[in-house]
This record gives C-alpha cells, structure tokens and sequence, in this order.
C-alpha cells in the first residue's frame, strides 16, 4: 500500500511540474469496478479512484491511476493515444503496469494492462466511461476493470 501511495504521489509530481509550463494537464475521480474473468464467485468489487494526466506530443498522454475499495487497491499508470470523434467526443486506447495490494492478507502482484475509453467535454470538464482487462503477473489472475468518472482539464 506504501509503495502504490509513493508511485501516485510522484507520478502526480511529475505531472504537476511538466504541466506548469504546458497547460496540458488534468485531474480526475473515477469510480471503478473490477471483476475476476478466472473466479466468477469474487464478483464484483468497487473502487474509488483519482486519476492525473499530462499531454505529451501529438496524440499521447501520460496517466498515473489510483483506487480503492476495503483495504484493496491499485496503481497504474498508462501512455495512451487520443483521437477526436467530434462534437465534444474523444476515443482513447493504450497499456501500462499495474500494482496491487491487498491489505487484508498482505497480498501483492504487479501486471499490466490495456485500455479503451471515450470521453465527452465540455470546456475545462470531461465525462469519461472505460473499459480495462488487467493479467496479474504473480497470481496469473484475468480480471476486468470498468470506470466512469470526471476529469478537469487545465
């Protein structure tokens, strides 16, 4: 759990100090789910997540991901591609590495993962709704992570 506070703090960080100059930063909060495609009988487990993101050149962005639920939780972070759909809309895809930590048997795993989401904006807001298939290294777990949330974007 120390680990996964440490790599949103210094990955909010490095995000804050490059987007200082640049502007192309946004914050956000997620409420997410995640569900194990291996154990149907966890069923599904909700989370509360912030999220912080920076524009790099063109169509990419970097994202540093953090949620909770009940003394589990789980770091990530993401390069995505973007691509406007229009009127407001914009499609996003890409991967990164995952920690989990589960504090009530001490359990950790690292993973990875895609992504695939669409966003809706209207001026500093967005709506955003995901879709995220996580593999855990250590426990070969395939699970299945949806969000929705809101991002400001400055």
């Amino acid at each position: 759990m120390k680990r996964a506070l440490l790599f949103l703090v210094l990955g909010l960080a490095a995000v804050s100090s490059h987007a200082a100059a640049q502007e192309r930063v946004y914050l956000g909060l997620r409420l997410a789910g995640a569900s194990s495609l291996e154990e149907p009988d966890i069923g599904f487990l909700p989370y509360l997540g912030l999220q912080a993101g920076l524009r790099l050149a063109g169509p990419l962005e970097l994202r540093a991901a953090y949620d909770v639920s009940l003394g589990v939780s789980y770091a990530s972070a993401d390069l995505l591609y973007t691509q406007p759909l229009g009127d407001g809309f914009r499609g996003y895809a890409g991967a990164g590495p995952d920690y989990y930590a589960d504090g009530w048997n001490g359990e950790t795993d690292g993973g990875v993962h895609a992504a695939a989401g669409v966003e809706y904006r209207t001026g500093i807001v967005g709506l955003f709704a995901e879709v995220a298939p996580i593999y855990g290294f250590g426990s070969a777990a395939l699970r299945v992570r949806s969000s929705l949330g809101v991002n400001l974007h400055f």
